[in-house]
């Protein structure tokens, strides 16, 4: 959709309407030097600022061209505030020295990422059985934002807060969850869905857009009924990440409130099924073309190609737009893909990619 003009704000334009204004007006003929016209000049300059500043806050009064803080106040329009920051999580495993009594594992016990810059805290007062060995719990990084995502299992692992016949603790699975303050396209996009949440009867993007509301980590969600009366959700959340336990159970706390499930429905929230692959093209040049340069454009665009299929649950690999891509670059003759097939990604999954290998097996002449 292309923004809209409200007013001509080209300077040229407005200079010459005021030159032909005061000629008709005074019957007399402007010349570059004369005192009238760099008046004019100045006048058109003022008028110039006018018609953008009212330009301007004409289209801040539509979503699709609209930022903060304006795009704020339209959201609450249809009932959207913007999401704040959110934190990440992760499962951590504790395991004791035996033989220990009943132990208390006070909620805020610490613990560091081994690079120093994420620290984690047990969520809950949480009771370890007489000579229990270990124990699952859930921790929560004290930093808002995407600073504690990413972190392998074992990456976790320094205690800050000591406990008895407590020898070491470590996250079993990569943290994620945590994201930065909702961007103005994010909110955007909801402010978009928010008009189908004022359905009762289950739609599609109303569930959508409740997942969504849930945290501003999730980038997308699908939504499926694979039988009647049964909901199926699957958040995504950014950088292809998969969900773990904590967003699922805030997305379904979420989409399961009494307020928004309608009656009859079932709902069921589930990670993505991430698909791997990994791109593995030959190329055949135009005789006399740089390689290194080539190799590098045509990597670029591999990637970006990538990170579009891992940011959307359901987008197919296409063969083809591999293709597409690498011959967008000059100096590439032909393409020969080695890895992957056309894989057809269902609605429950998403493609993520791991290695991206880019070759040169030859030269052609045009």
């Amino acid at each position: 959709m292309d923004k809209p003009t409200f007013l001509n704000i080209d300077p040229e334009a407005i200079k010459a309407e005021l030159k032909q204004d005061f000629e008709n007006m005074t019957g007399r003929i402007l010349y570059p030097g004369q005192v009238e016209q760099l008046l004019i000049n100045a006048f058109a300059y003022r008028e110039y600022l006018i018609r953008s500043q009212i330009q301007e806050s004409a289209t801040m009064n539509l979503v699709e061209f609209s930022r903060a803080p304006f795009l704020d106040h339209l959201g609450m329009l249809v009932g959207v505030r913007r999401l704040i920051d959110s934190k990440a999580s992760a499962v951590f495993q504790m395991d004791f020295e035996t033989p220990h009594e009943v132990l208390s594992m006070p909620k805020g016990m610490r613990i560091q990422s081994d690079d120093g810059l994420a620290v984690f805290a047990l969520d809950e007062d949480t009771l370890i059985e007489e000579d229990a060995v270990t124990l699952n719990a859930s921790f929560t990084c004290l930093s808002p934002g995407a600073v504690g995502n990413g972190y392998q299992p074992g990456e976790i692992i320094a205690i800050l807060d000591p406990q008895p016949y407590l020898y070491q603790a470590f996250n079993i699975e990569t943290s994620v969850g945590g994201a930065d303050k909702e961007t103005d396209d994010e909110l955007r996009e909801r402010i978009k869905l928010a008009p189908q949440s004022f359905s009762n009867a289950g739609s599609k993007g109303a569930y959508n857009y409740f997942a969504r509301s849930a945290n501003p980590a999730i980038i997308d969600v699908s939504v499926t009924s694979p039988v009647p009366g049964q909901v199926n959700i699957y958040p995504l959340l950014k950088n292809g990440e998969i969900p773990n336990q904590a967003v699922l159970d805030e997305v379904d706390a979420m989409c399961n409130s009494d307020k928004i499930r309608p009656l009859t429905d079932t709902v069921f929230v589930i990670a993505p099924t991430p698909i791997n692959y990994n791109i593995e093209v030959e190329l055949t040049l135009v005789t006399g073309s740089s390689p290194d340069g080539i190799i590098s454009l045509v990597r670029d665009n591999l990637t970006a190609y990538a990170e579009s299929r891992k940011n959307q649950i359901g987008l197919d690999v296409v063969q083809e737009k591999i293709i597409s891509e690498c011959m967008k670059v000059q100096g590439v003759y032909s393409v020969t893909i080695v890895d992957p097939e056309t894989t057809v990604i269902g609605e429950d999954s998403v493609a993520i990619c791991g290695t991206i290998d880019v070759s040169v097996t030859g030269y052609q002449d045009e």
